[in-house]
């Protein structure tokens, strides 16, 4: 059963990779611009989410076993028409579909099972599941299309997808799912559905487009973000109005203070993986020039540390009879000591120099991820399984959504200052800067150049360095800002656990 269930999750991992890994790629091959490329992402990431908020209802409706296997079913058969159309519409209406069906098969897996095994047993299955998920989109997903990009095609990725899906569906074929529980059922409500798809929408356009409009600065970001979050405060408002047997999402789950504290600690280890997977790839490749398969490279040894830490987690404590929270300080403690190596790295950094800080931050994760998971869900009951799974995943996606529209927009406002900053010293009459410039020109112009030809090639090889070293300080501050976060997010953490700990005693009394 783990091993039909992980191989199936590797199919999301594929999927929630893809399109950031492969962009120019699938770009050049549906001859999409910007604008339509952002709408892929968008497309994705909101249909992702609004699969976790449906997956509850959806496993009651079907089981854990039936929710998952039509997910797979749906996301392998989306994977292989990608391959076959050209139209990028066509494109845009299938990646909803596999981010739809994706957000569902992550909630029915996990749900499957906890209600399939016994308790004692979740500590190593749910590091099977995070191996699948987690450390799949991480590293394995990563490293196999940096092969795949450099030396095949980007379709090859998509019938890989398709292929591990058909593969996952066969081995689950021959499981034995008797021992599963059923699911609370809800019924489907058309309010809740359609005012957390809007919400869920805006978020989305916000998270990942507002930095190309410099955020709030724009109006049409402004209201994007009035309307999203005006919807989700609506969607609340009929969550705690309606009574529990009738809510899609049972959100009396937080009146467990383990879960209510991992739901936290879930969006702060979704800016870490989200946020890292994003700033590393784009500083391997704009920063360090490194083509797909290196990138590849770099990051899939992480897989290792990942699964080390997790096994540590999943094998040792309990032996210890030690809560898994004490790895939570540890996983946050490694994840900011490795982007601070990685902000303290020169231009032209190789994939082994960069191999220790990637090493750490798999450990990290690693320490990160399962600890939150058992935290949050082995004490609930299994009738209500699949809403907690669904409400952890999507606190580990906001906080992802979070993590990549911030760093993305802090690369991109901090380049263009440094540059401005920096252009502003060619002109400033600096006798450094001319004695440079003369060299510059003395030099091109021994090499067979004219005057006029010798001062344009050293203004622009100056022009060249001011632009890496604009680029180079814009990278080291982004590294620098996700140490800032969990300095910041650390004690918040820890505040937060006290501070609910007496609002779900003041409610139970």
């Amino acid at each position: 059963m783990a091993v039909a269930v992980v191989t199936g999750l590797l199919v999301d991992a594929l999927g929630s990779t893809l399109l950031s890994f492969a962009r120019a790629e699938v770009s050049g091959f549906f001859g999409l611009g910007p604008d339509d490329y952002a709408a892929l992402i968008v497309t994705y990431t909101a249909a992702k989410i609004a699969g976790f908020l449906l997956a509850p209802w959806c496993v009651g409706l079907r089981g854990a076993r039936g929710a998952y296997s039509a997910a797979l079913g749906v996301q392998l058969c989306a994977f292989a028409l990608m391959t076959l159309t050209g139209q990028g519409l066509i494109l845009l209406v299938l990646c909803g579909v596999i981010g739809l069906a994706g957000g569902i098969l992550l909630v029915a897996a996990q749900t499957l099972l906890f209600q399939t095994f016994a308790r004692r047993r979740q500590p190593v299955v749910q590091l099977a599941y995070a191996l699948g998920s987690a450390a799949g989109a991480a590293a394995l997903a990563p490293g196999f299309q940096g092969w795949a990009l450099d030396w095949l095609d980007w379709r090859w990725i998509a019938c890989a997808a398709s292929a591990t899906g058909i593969l996952a569906l066969a081995l689950l074929t021959g499981t034995d799912t008797t021992g599963e529980t059923p699911s609370r059922r809800s019924p489907g409500d058309m309010r809740f559905v359609l005012l957390a798809g809007s919400g869920v929408i805006c978020l989305a356009y916000v998270s990942t487009q507002g930095e190309r409009w410099n955020w709030f600065d724009s109006p049409h970001i402004l209201w994007a973000s009035i309307a999203g979050a005006a919807a989700i405060l609506l969607t609340l408002r009929i969550l705690l109005r309606q009574p529990v047997p009738q809510r899609m999402i049972d959100t009396s789950v937080f009146g467990n203070l383990n879960f209510s504290f991992a739901f936290l600690a879930s969006f702060a280890a979704g800016f870490a993986l989200f946020g890292t997977g994003y700033l590393i790839p784009a500083y391997a490749a704009g920063g360090l020039g490194m083509n797909s398969a290196q990138i590849g490279q770099l990051l899939l040894p992480g897989w290792l540390c990942f699964a080390g830490a997790m096994g540590i987690t999943a094998f040792l404590l309990p032996r210890l009879r030690v809560p898994p929270v004490i790895t939570v300080p540890l996983g946050i403690l490694l994840i900011m000591v490795a982007m601070w190596m990685f902000a303290g790295q020169a231009k032209g950094a190789s994939v082994a120099t960069l191999m220790p800080a990637v090493l750490l931050r798999g450990a990290a994760l690693g320490f990160l991820f399962l600890a939150i998971t058992l935290m949050a869900l082995m004490d609930l009951p299994d009738q209500v399984m699949a809403h907690g799974a669904a409400l952890l995943s999507a606190a580990r996606q906001l906080g992802g959504l979070a993590g990549t529209g911030y760093l993305g927009s802090l690369l991109s406002r901090q380049t263009e200052m440094n540059a401005q900053i920096l252009s502003a010293q060619l002109n400033s009459g600096n006798p450094v800067l001319l004695a440079r410039i003369a060299g510059l020109t003395a030099r091109f112009e021994q090499s067979g150049h004219t005057p006029t030809e010798a001062a344009s090639l050293a203004m622009g090889t100056l022009a060249r360095a001011l632009t890496g070293q604009a680029n180079a300080i814009a990278w080291n501050n982004a590294f620098t800002a996700v140490v800032v976060f969990f300095m910041i997010a650390a004690p918040v953490l820890v505040l937060s656990r006290t501070v609910l700990a007496r609002m779900i005693s003041a409610s139970r009394t």
